[in-house]
């Protein structure tokens, strides 16, 4: 049986989410400094039919390191080797605002969150 893997993020004002990675619906990059994750919304109302929105983590990170920051973080998802070897805990530290030290992907400057519901 596969263990289930959860991305955390914890912004600055000590708001933190835990996403499921099967929840995980798309990584996006917007703009030249952000990276934002989406994920199946945490709270919606299904009994109205309506769609719920996504909720994101929107990842800040210097300028034209896009690419390898996402594809450190998928790294740090996928795969049990090399940086990533001893961090595999079941779950995923993309960004800790209050104590970086936390961090399992680096080259992320700050996360802000955004919980979307009906």
């Amino acid at each position: 049986m596969l263990k289930e893997k959860f991305i955390i993020a914890v912004s600055d004002d000590n708001d933190a989410v835990m996403y499921p990675l099967s929840r995980m619906l798309s990584m996006h990059h917007v703009g030249d400094d952000v990276i934002t994750m989406y994920f199946d919304p945490g709270i919606s109302d299904i009994g109205t039919g309506a769609d719920a929105e996504a909720d994101l983590i929107a990842l800040t990170v210097p300028n034209e390191t896009e690419r390898a920051v996402t594809l450190a973080i998928l790294d740090a998802i996928n795969l049990d080797y090399g940086a990533y070897l001893t961090k595999q805990k079941g779950y995923v530290i993309v960004k800790d605002d209050v104590d970086a030290t936390n961090d399992m992907v680096s080259g992320i400057t700050s996360c802000a969150i955004t919980r979307n519901a009906i």
